[in-house]
């Protein structure tokens, strides 16, 4: 941490969006250029400028004996290419369709696909999406079409897919050589089911000089600008209505007592501002072994990886006897801004492969959500797919400015939420896998002596059903 370069741009949060879908089933006939066998082709090109022949002349046109000529248009009959009457030979209309003329070139025969288009649209930008994985990620924040757009019906689905085919082969179907394809016709158009797209982004800290917090979106270069505009127009509304809890003096004492130290309070320009720049100096200061100060949320990619570094490092010096149980309690702080991305589960499984490691897989996993009181009925059962159990917790357990990740016996990661400014805040904190911490801060919850009798959201008895609900499709 006392290496961070505050004059570059910081990711402090990582967050998700689920962006609304619908699929259209498209069946539609699309010609390929494609060279036949040379004879086939000329009899063709032959038959297209004649009409009807007779089986003799076109037998001695080629030079082919009897049975050679009668080969060669048993083929193409077969084929539906050519209609056989008595002697004569003329070309079937449906080989017209194979004829097409390049300019003032000579015709170009070509081939007459069927296919059948799964076809996605996210209902935001109603733009066409590749969708590999479609999926309800409870967690993530939901992006919503704008109540004066129109739903997107056959038709329009029918009208973009004609008039977008070429984009629809280059970022749908990842053809690389379009020009090779086009639409002959749209036979069918049918709608089909709802689902979800994630589209990942995050906030950034930035000193120029003064801090401040923006948030980005990760999109592809390949999309639209007006895609770009829409998604980021529902994003930035999206979090306009989702908000972190208020940071508090409170907080940053009851944070102080947890780790143990006071270096919030000394770093404090004004007396209310965190100096986070004064903050990294005295924490360089510390012992480090054992113990690491973090930035951003406690999720966040760099901050997981240290974490999960920290823990094995813990793991290699602890037995796992018999039937070993590993609590992992994630105590989340209020607002509902906290979890909104998938890095959350990623924090849980690096835990979880960790103490899988080093304990040969004897060892049980078990993880308990603890829940503020302020958190909305809807939003505590969003993470019943991520943790076995979710509890109420008791009032004034802890100030919702308050995140502790507890692996019980092993390590722990305290984190609180500073302002830096009138408008921008962050959260910090450290990480430990000291005994003493550990301890101190076990000692300061005094959870584990009132978990047996806590408000149970949900438990291993629901929680399937709730993961079930995060894989199917979401009603929009």
């Amino acid at each position: 941490m006392n290496a961070l370069d505050l004059s570059q741009e910081m990711s402090v949060r990582p967050f998700g969006f689920n962006v609304p879908c619908r699929q259209f089933v498209i069946e539609a006939q699309v010609t390929r250029d494609k060279r036949m066998p040379m004879v086939d082709e000329f009899a063709l090109r032959v038959l297209r400028t004649c009409g009807v022949i007779s089986i003799s002349r076109l037998t001695a046109f080629f030079g082919f004996s009897k049975i050679e000529m009668e080969i060669v248009l048993a083929d193409l009959q077969a084929r539906s290419l050519v209609i056989l009457d008595a002697d004569d030979v003329s070309l079937h209309p449906s080989a017209n369709e194979m004829f097409r003329t390049v300019g003032s070139g000579p015709p170009t025969i070509i081939e007459v696909e069927g296919w059948v288009n799964r076809l996605w649209f996210d209902l935001v930008s109603r733009s066409m999406i590749a969708a590999p994985n479609l999926r309800n990620v409870r967690n993530l924040i939901e992006l919503k079409q704008s109540p004066s757009t129109p739903a997107i019906a056959e038709d329009f689905a029918r009208d973009a897919f004609q008039t977008n085919f070429r984009e629809y082969l280059l970022t749908v179907r990842r053809i690389r050589n379009p020009e090779s394809l086009s639409l002959y016709a749209v036979t069918s158009v049918q709608a089909a089911r709802y689902s979800y797209a994630q589209i990942t982004g995050g906030q950034v800290l930035r000193y120029d000089p003064t801090p401040r917090i923006e948030s980005t979106l990760d999109l592809a270069e390949t999309d639209t600008p007006q895609r770009v505009r829409q998604l980021t127009d529902a994003m930035t509304q999206a979090l306009n209505l989702c908000h972190d809890p208020e940071p508090s003096v409170n907080a940053q004492e009851e944070y102080e007592r947890l780790v143990g130290s006071n270096l919030l309070t000394l770093s404090r320009s004004d007396g209310t501002f965190l100096d986070i720049r004064r903050w990294l100096e005295l924490q360089s200061k510390r012992d480090a072994s054992g113990g690491q100060a973090f930035l951003g949320t406690s999720y966040l990619e760099a901050n997981r990886k240290a974490f999960s570094q920290m823990l094995e490092r813990a793991l290699d010096a602890r037995k796992f006897e018999g039937e070993s149980v590993v609590d992992v309690v994630w105590f989340r702080p209020g607002g509902s801004l906290w979890g909104t991305s998938e890095a959350l589960r990623d924090s849980i499984s690096d835990i979880r492969a960790a103490i899988r490691r080093h304990s040969n897989g004897s060892a049980r996993f078990q993880t308990t959500l603890v829940v503020p009181a302020s958190i909305t009925r809807d939003q505590r059962k969003w993470f019943g797919a991520l943790f076995e159990r979710g509890v109420a917790a008791q009032a004034g357990l802890l100030s919702p400015g308050i995140e502790v990740l507890l692996v019980r016996g092993i390590g722990a990661a305290v984190s609180v939420l500073a302002p830096l400014s009138k408008s921008t805040n962050v959260w910090l904190g450290e990480m430990t896998i000291r005994d003493a911490d550990i301890d101190r801060i076990e000692k300061r919850l005094q959870w584990f002596e009132q978990s047996g009798i806590a408000k149970t959201i949900w438990s291993p008895t629901t929680r399937s059903s709730n993961a079930e609900a995060e894989s199917v499709d979401g009603a929009v």
